[in-house]
């Protein structure tokens, strides 16, 4: 079976489960992401009406540009491991605070704010696992392998 999928996929056969994991954790991100986009829209449209949507919209692209210039220099203060891991952590986290909030206090202000915080994971979430391709032997290799698995990813999704 693995020489079959390293034949097929033409990767290394060291790199084989490291890349067969980094596709994972970015196909979930990126189901999770078009789930996201999903409840966004329809707890936000719930809430207020169509024409506010810009506004989030244009506020969201504004603090993604704010959190990515945050996250870049994160990036490198920290090791690559314990930025992967501490980032799903704390995206984990958002979102226990957000069920949690949405569940007991239905605060008015949760809504945009959760229609922004997915704009943000949706460009913060999936950086580090697009660019594993410096964890793996042949770039090229990843890169084929990554798109491959993405392609498969959204169609499953639905994205």
């Amino acid at each position: 079976m693995k020489r079959w999928l390293h034949r097929i996929l033409n990767i290394d056969p060291e790199d084989l489960g490291r890349g067969l994991l980094l596709s994972s954790c970015l196909c979930l991100i990126i189901s999770a992401y078009v789930i996201g986009k999903v409840a966004r829209d329809a707890l936000f449209l719930a809430r207020f009406q169509a024409v506010q949507l810009p506004y989030v919209d244009i506020a969201s692209g504004v603090l993604v540009g704010f959190v990515v210039a945050g996250y870049l220099r994160l990036r490198y203060l920290t090791s690559l491991p314990t930025l992967l891991i501490g980032s799903q952590i704390f995206f984990a986290a958002n979102c226990m605070v957000f069920w949690l909030l949405a569940h007991f206090y239905h605060p008015a202000w949760l809504y945009p704010v959760f229609y922004i915080w997915v704009g943000t994971f949706g460009v913060l979430a999936p950086t580090d696992y697009a660019g594993g391709k410096a964890r793996l032997r042949n770039g090229r290799r990843w890169r084929d392998l990554r798109l491959d698995l993405c392609r498969v990813c959204l169609e499953v999704s639905g994205g």
